[in-house]
């Protein structure tokens, strides 16, 4: 609540010197997205799929089981092989 009251503020002093609907717009839509990812993540997808991004993201680490192919290809790439 005190990140909008600071944020009206900024814009009543804004107002003169720049439009400040554009801005607004962006700010508007960049929360709806943050929503949107985090709804989706926790509610749409099934437990395989978020397990398989946190371990792309590196917030898990399993090398023996459903990433084991991530732990593979960065072994490969590391070592330079190519097919």
């Amino acid at each position: 609540m005190a990140v909008i009251a600071v944020l009206f503020y900024f814009i009543k002093k804004l107002r003169r010197k720049v439009k400040v609907w554009p801005f607004l717009l962006i700010l508007v839509i960049s929360i709806g997205f943050s929503y949107s990812v985090d709804f989706i993540f926790n509610n749409i997808f099934e437990q395989r799929h978020r397990d398989r991004i946190n371990i792309v993201l590196g917030k898990e680490t399993d090398t023996k089981g459903i990433g084991y192919n991530i732990n593979q290809s960065k072994i490969a790439i590391g070592s330079g092989v190519a097919w």
